[in-house]
């Protein structure tokens, strides 16, 4: 086989031709790592502003809440103390109220039913029986009452049921006005 020789004129032009196509491709590669940096930085600074803005206003509320919860520590948290003491005060007092509440309706349903026992007894359950046991029923009627219907009623004697007193529960009238001022 036989190679073909080159002459030194085909291996310069091959030589230089070489030479320029490196020179354009190393003048292409090096467009491309060529990056236009400054809308990328312009990105990037206004991002740290909003950052840093944002930082600034949540570090000016944190200092309001540590402000606000001074006072509430200082100023109204014993002044909720204080309301709380006088709650205390209060919720005795209803509760006083209450259990005398309790004992005057014990009294009212044991009235109730000594009325109704009375009622029962003495037959009293309409209003033409309470007015004919009146002398005054005779101007009313043509009838002449006679003794007798008045004494149909039997006589039986009325006890008063023990009831209680305000005074054991209201010392004087200052605490009744304390009572109604809280």
């Amino acid at each position: 086989m036989a190679t073909p020789t080159i002459s030194g004129q085909d291996d310069q032009e091959m030589q230089g031709s070489t030479q320029e196509m490196a020179t354009n491709i190393s003048q292409a590669y090096s467009a491309y790592p060529v990056v236009n940096v400054d809308e990328q930085i312009k990105k990037l600074e206004g991002n740290v502003e909003s950052m840093l803005l944002r930082l600034d206003e949540f570090s000016s509320l944190l200092d309001q809440v540590r402000q606000e919860s001074e006072t509430v520590t200082q100023e109204y948290l014993p002044e909720l103390l204080g309301k709380c003491q006088e709650m205390d005060k209060v919720f005795e007092k209803v509760e006083k109220l209450e259990a005398f509440l309790n004992i005057v309706k014990s009294n009212v349903d044991g009235i109730e039913e000594r009325v109704e026992l009375a009622e029962r007894e003495l037959d009293t359950n309409t209003f033409k029986k309470a007015l004919s046991s009146l002398p005054l029923s005779g101007l009313f009627s043509r009838k002449k009452t006679s003794p007798q219907s008045s004494q149909k009623m039997p006589t039986k004697y009325w006890q008063p049921p023990e009831l209680f007193k305000t005074s054991d529960y209201f010392q004087n009238a200052q605490s009744i006005e304390d009572l109604r001022k809280d």
